[in-house]
């Protein structure tokens, strides 16, 4: 079953509340594109979903709409289930009838229509179902409402009963066409209509099946059709589809003085406005702080840390291994690196109670409208870093997951924007994981720490982006945002997408907790830790000012960022590390090498060159600042405590 849709019509979360599980996310084979997969069972039918990106048109034109045919012709979807935008219904119903020419089964989902009807847009499903002949079921799925009613629809899935007829030497063409490829039937009126509108994706395909000389016969007879027409062929079939479109609407759409609340009006008006926005951007950072910085970092971890493996986790595992006579067993669970004191207790203890706080805070912004208001307040300070306001979704992002950043930067429009983001995400944007780590640690030292860290991560991102904005050649591109209505999200989908995201993290990370803990066990019994030790202690002791046991902590950051986040609290717990030492090493685990998942998609975004530099560069610049950090703060006599 394939999900479709145009972009931002709430396609992923609809796939995360149809989904029995989280779905898996990963990119589709030789492109750049994301897909997610998942499975839902219903009655006795179990389906198996593929969620492809925001698409206009199913012709292929950029590398999404590329995926999406590739997944439509080549995984032969029973089902297409179309995600259409009540608020722009003429869209959806554009694609629909581009997608009934293939002959599929379709559910027609037409979401957000609590922002339509907010807006006075009142869509009659029951007369559009009359009209296509498919299910049409009507879903508010950020509320999670209709997803119980669209998972009962996919047993009742139809081939649409309206079709678009073209001019007349145009419909013999396509009929001709079909003759030609030999398959009468499902799928082949669309195929042959791309190949009339000269899809060169469709043109590779049916020379793959057909050969050469089949896709010349066809090539010569849309030439002639085209030699006999005014406007290219494409123009024509969208403005015959597009009729068809507009006298469907003229029966099923009407539109109302919108009915919105007077109060969520002025709010979102406030957020976007400089004179009350900032204000209000500087209580929301506030709140955050107190929420994930001081609930999370503090009551939860030590709740989690010192109480549940501190008193009852680690005490159970001593006691059942006890009677284990091998101490190189007993050490591997509960030694200085061993897979519970140290990889459970990091991954559970500290990073995962602060990451629940923080991906929560983030699901309220989403859900209550007012990130896209950020990005128009912070679109002209955007645009002195070289990006404008759409950079605010890669950020945001990148504060969860530098690694999904780095792929968020697709939103921008040019190669230049997304390198300048790319940049700015390895070079001072800490992961939530990471970040968990950093306010447990900061909490720990005097107030001047915290400003000394995230103050300095502020100055080097904005001088990086003033820097790359002047030096870069200038491509300015158009910002146009559609702002969604402000309003109160809901406890229950706030609650789910936070489990959904700790269970990605669990599911994700925790493998490379353990495995790094234990390469670190194994490297400190066959001593070549120790050997590593001494071969970083010039840099790290003379250079740096710290320990030579620092180096465990790079080495678990390449593996794990957050890996080497929790052991460097573990050091600090310890008393391994003074205040100066842990700003400098926290300084180094932002600035360094990007973890393992982040260095593949830098190299498959960027290419080998531009990702290459970028790490060389940061890599530098991370040890420069490391050095006259320690410097400045052993010649003032700075403690940090």
């Amino acid at each position: 079953m394939l999900i479709l849709g145009n972009l931002t019509v709430g396609k992923s979360t609809l796939m995360e509340q149809l989904c029995d599980e989280p779905p898996r996310i990963e990119p589709f084979p030789g492109t750049t594109v994301l897909v997610g997969r998942g499975s839902l069972v219903q009655g006795h039918i179990r389906f198996l979903l593929i969620d492809t990106p925001g698409i206009d048109t199913i012709h292929a034109g950029n590398e999404d709409e590329t995926v999406a045919r590739t997944v439509l012709l080549g995984e032969g979807p029973d089902i297409v289930v179309l995600v259409a935008d009540g608020r722009n219904l003429r869209k959806s119903l554009l694609l629909t009838m581009e997608i009934a020419e293939y002959g599929i089964p379709i559910v027609l989902c037409i979401n957000m229509l609590d922002e339509a009807q907010q807006r006075g847009v009142k869509v009659d499903t029951r007369k559009l179902h009359f009209v296509l002949g498919v299910p049409v079921i009507p879903t508010i799925a950020t509320e999670g409402e209709g997803v119980g009613a669209l998972r009962k629809a996919l047993r009742r899935a139809e081939r649409p009963a309206l079709s678009v007829q073209y001019p007349a030497r145009l419909e013999e063409t396509i009929d001709f066409v079909t003759l030609l490829l030999g398959r009468p039937g499902q799928g082949c009126r669309g195929l042959s209509a791309a190949l009339v509108a000269g899809d060169w994706q469709a043109k590779r395909t049916v020379a793959a099946l057909h050969g050469n000389d089949v896709l010349r016969e066809i090539e010569e007879a849309a030439q002639s059709v085209q030699l006999e027409a005014a406007r290219p062929l494409s123009s024509i079939l969208s403005e015959a589809r597009l009729a068809v479109v507009d006298r469907i609407l003229s029966q099923v759409l009407s539109v109302e003085p919108p009915a919105v609340s007077p109060l969520s009006e002025r709010i979102g008006r406030w957020a976007r406005r400089p004179l009350t926005g900032y204000p209000i951007a500087a209580l929301v950072v506030l709140a955050l702080y107190l929420f994930v910085g001081r609930f999370g970092a503090g009551f939860l971890v030590d709740l989690t840390e010192r109480q549940l493996f501190g008193r009852w986790i680690i005490p159970a595992t001593r006691w059942a291994l006890e009677p284990v006579p091998s101490e190189l067993v007993r050490d591997a669970f509960l030694g200085r690196f061993g897979l519970v004191s140290v990889g459970l207790s990091l991954a559970f203890g500290i990073v995962l109670p602060v990451l629940g706080t923080f991906f929560f805070a983030l699901a309220i912004l989403e859900d209550s409208g007012y990130l896209p208001r950020l990005s128009v307040l912070v679109d002209r300070f955007f645009r002195r870093l070289g990006l404008n306001g759409r950079a605010v979704l890669p950020t945001a992002m990148g504060f969860s997951c530098v690694t999904m950043a780095i792929l968020a930067t697709r939103v921008l429009e040019t190669k230049r924007e997304r390198l300048i983001a790319t940049f700015l995400l390895v070079l001072g944007i800490p992961c939530a994981p990471v970040l968990a780590v950093m306010l447990v640690l900061l909490a720990g030292l005097s107030i001047w720490a915290s400003v000394v860290v995230f103050g300095l991560l502020l100055v080097q991102v904005v001088v990086a982006g003033l820097v790359l904005e002047r030096i870069l050649p200038k491509m300015k591109s158009d910002f146009i945002l559609e702002l969604p209505p402000v309003r109160v999200p809901k406890l229950s989908n706030l609650v789910q997408k936070t489990a959904w995201r700790a269970w990605w993290f669990a599911r994700e990370a925790l493998p490379f907790f353990l495995i790094a803990t234990f390469a670190l066990f194994l490297m400190d019994r066959m001593g070549a830790l120790a050997v590593v030790e001494s071969a970083g202690k010039p840099i790290l002791t003379g250079v740096l000012g710290l320990p030579p046991q620092s180096i465990e902590v790079v080495l678990l950051s390449v593996i794990r960022k957050e890996s080497g986040a929790a052991l460097l609290k573990q050091l600090s717990d310890s008393g391994q590390l003074d205040g100066v030492q842990v700003v400098v090493s926290l300084l180094l685990l932002v600035f360094l090498v990007p973890c393992v998942n982040s260095i593949v998609v830098l190299f498959r975004e960027r290419g080998t060159r531009g990702a290459a530099v970028i790490m060389t560069l940061v890599s530098s610049y991370a040890l420069a600042v490391g050095a006259v950090m320690n410097a400045i703060c052993r010649a003032l006599h700075v403690t940090f405590r």
